[in-house]
């Protein structure tokens, strides 16, 4: 527009055209997801309300950790007062007549009892030791059972069943194979020089 067109114009349409371009910029900002003056004032209280929410989770966490830690805490000290006394390796023949006794006591038939070389652990030794023989599934999971009460310090790392179709009254043969954690052998002493 020129000069000219603008001085034809009177104040009255000026206003006018001025009155539309405020209300053009205005209306976006009247919407409540633009203006958040505008927003509901409930949005404030969702807030609070999501926030005591965060808060009530919190303390429940704080609090089952807490528990948590105490149970830990109960553990440790009942390990700690059920440590097993280790027997020395050099023993091994007392631990083998144990067995021995132990499994004709459950009623099963021993045939072979043979210990392996200890290995050595920095917290303790290993001794592995083969059982074999004969009996049944019953006598078997008894003779388990006694094992564990009796020697705590013994774990069975495998356990073979096996009998004849054939034969279903005959004893069935069994494989143990137990691991004895023994003390810690004493580290070897270096001779010192000769004098």
């Amino acid at each position: 527009m020129t000069v000219k067109a603008w001085s034809q114009w009177k104040t009255r349409h000026i206003d006018a055209v001025a009155i539309g371009l405020c209300v053009l910029i205005a209306v976006p900002f009247s919407f409540p997801r633009i203006n958040p003056l505008m927003r509901p004032h409930d949005y404030g209280a969702q807030q609070v309300a999501q926030l005591g929410v965060l808060r009530s989770n919190v303390q429940a966490a704080d609090k089952a950790i807490a528990a948590q830690k105490a149970r830990l805490a109960e553990l440790r000290a009942d390990l700690a007062r059920q440590t097993v006394p280790l027997q020395s390796a050099r023993t091994v023949n007392r631990r083998l007549a144990e067995l021995t006794d132990l499994a004709a006591g459950a009623g099963l038939e021993v045939s072979e009892i043979v210990p392996a070389a200890a290995v050595a652990g920095s917290r303790f030794d290993t001794v592995p030791i083969r059982i074999r023989g004969a009996g049944s599934y019953p006598t078997c999971a008894a003779f388990l059972c006694k094992l564990t009460r009796a020697f705590p310090d013994t774990s069975v790392d495998s356990f073979e069943l096996s009998g004849e179709p054939a034969k279903p009254h005959a004893l069935a043969g069994f494989r143990v194979q137990l691991a004895w954690y023994a003390a810690p052998s004493a580290p070897a002493q270096q001779a010192g020089p000769a004098q």
